[in-house]
């Protein structure tokens, strides 16, 4: 073989070597990130909204409007609301506020608040950091007017 073959191919293989390396380095910084994400929304959902949803689900059925929490796509939790009177539920079995982690691309992530009521379904997304008790009130109360509150005075 000739020299200049062997400067081409080692040219190749040295700018090969550095972009294999740098897309290491930027998999492994994504990673980090998604798993700091993952850490954040674990530690928010047992000391924030675990405890928020019960509560919300306790004071509602002693209101005789019963709630119950449950787990959604294996991260995510529910308030689960039995219909209202007016309640469109379509394929949903019932009125549902849902709060789960929505990971995106390069680490980051936010969570997603989704009302499931028929018929203007909505969902609204925040930081972990962003996500109170306060918050969790807020939207569920949301729900529980869009169900029960025909009769608010």
């Amino acid at each position: 073989m000739n020299k200049e073959f062997d400067a081409a191919l080692d040219a190749i293989a040295t700018n090969h070597v550095t972009a294999v390396a740098q897309a290491r380095r930027d998999a492994a910084a994504a990673q980090a990130a998604t798993d700091k994400f993952n850490l954040a929304w674990q530690a928010c959902r047992t000391a924030v909204v675990m405890p928020t949803l019960n509560e919300i689900a306790a004071k509602l059925t002693a209101r005789q409007m019963g709630a119950h929490v449950g787990q959604v796509d294996v991260v995510g939790v529910a308030l689960y609301l039995p219909g209202g009177p007016d309640a469109r539920l379509g394929q949903h079995n019932h009125p549902t506020l849902k709060i789960r982690p929505q990971p995106h691309g390069g680490g980051s992530g936010s969570i997603v608040f989704t009302q499931n009521y028929g018929q203007g379904d909505g969902s609204e997304s925040y930081t972990v950091e962003n996500v109170t008790r306060e918050l969790i009130e807020q939207e569920s109360l949301k729900l529980v007017r869009r169900v029960y509150g025909k009769n608010e005075r």
